[in-house]
């Protein structure tokens, strides 16, 4: 496994990239809803800047968060010939027909979050479906909340997509930690190394120590999850280019 000091090795890395042009997702986009279950789920479908088969991103909000917050993710995926999809999942964004995430509400928001590895699945299955998607490149970013979504979603199904990274996971499981590396699949973790949130460590910790392949990268931020994308100069640049290279054919 792989690690990285704060600020050090990851800041060297993403100057060299932060020099690329500012682009921002807009009139490529494409507004779509998906269905998992009682759930209708809007999204953003953003296409490669290639022709032909491309390889696809699915973005997942945080918790009490939506999908604007992967705008230039998206736009910068999107220059580098890679596709995404921008998913509100149940209860947050646009997708509350049949109930609203409520901050600190369990008793409400208990009942959101049953099964709810459910609206990855049906994600990625709509992504499979594209002519223009080409389904064995395909990788996931969750944050907080929704990375292990994403990892229940994969043991569920049955199947891992090329790579998954994790912005700040609070909710890491042993069993996710335990399968990164007979995933086969490329596991990155970012974290900043001034978040205070102890269960944002202990996930980190657990892929230290069950996984040898996994990548934690630490960035000099208090910012949690996607808000990490704002505060860290270059963080953007620098993890497009990691989804584009390992998903590469």
């Amino acid at each position: 496994m792989k690690t990285a000091g704060i600020a050090l090795s990851l800041v060297a890395a993403i100057t060299t990239l932060a020099a690329s042009p500012a682009l921002t997702a807009g009139q490529q986009d494409t507004k779509v809803q998906i269905q998992s279950g009682a759930w209708l789920l809007h999204g953003d479908f953003t296409a490669g800047n290639d022709r032909g088969r491309r390889p696809a991103v699915l973005l997942l909000n945080k918790a009490n968060g939506d999908r604007r917050a992967y705008a230039a993710l998206a736009a910068e995926l999107r220059r580098r010939g890679v596709s995404s999809l921008r998913l509100d999942l149940r209860g947050h964004g646009e997708s509350v027909n049949a109930g609203k995430f409520i901050p600190f509400d369990e008793a409400n928001n208990a009942k959101i979050f049953v099964d709810e590895f459910s609206d990855v699945v049906a994600a990625l299955r709509w992504l499979r479906t594209r002519r223009d998607v080409d389904s064995s490149r395909l990788a996931v970013v969750g944050a907080s909340y929704s990375a292990e979504m994403a990892a229940e979603a994969a043991r569920r199904e049955g199947r891992f997509v090329r790579a998954y990274a994790m912005l700040s996971p609070g909710s890491l499981s042993e069993d996710s930690a335990k399968g990164i590396d007979p995933s086969r699949a490329r596991w990155l973790v970012v974290r900043g190394g001034g978040e205070r949130s102890p269960s944002v460590k202990a996930a980190a910790e657990r892929v230290a120590t069950y996984s040898k392949t996994g990548e934690v990268r630490v960035v000099d931020s208090d910012k949690h999850a996607t808000d990490l994308l704002d505060a860290v100069p270059g963080l953007v640049p620098w993890l497009a280019y990691w989804l584009q290279q390992n998903l590469e054919k």
